[in-house]
């Protein structure tokens, strides 16, 4: 079974914006039911892939 990569997303739906920043060890995936809460509440959210080295 083939994973899809984790990248960022931005949800554009309202004149305010939320950045989601994700913890070191995880990735978008992890604010993303946040993310569509607030989109539903009327905000733009974008949450950015953070690499480690």
């Amino acid at each position: 079974m083939q994973q899809t990569p984790i990248k960022s997303f931005y949800f554009e739906h309202g004149p305010h914006a939320v950045i989601l920043l994700h913890a070191f060890a995880s990735g978008p995936v992890d604010v993303r039911l946040l993310a569509r809460y607030l989109e539903r509440e009327n905000y733009t959210v974008y949450a950015p892939l953070f690499t480690g080295t």
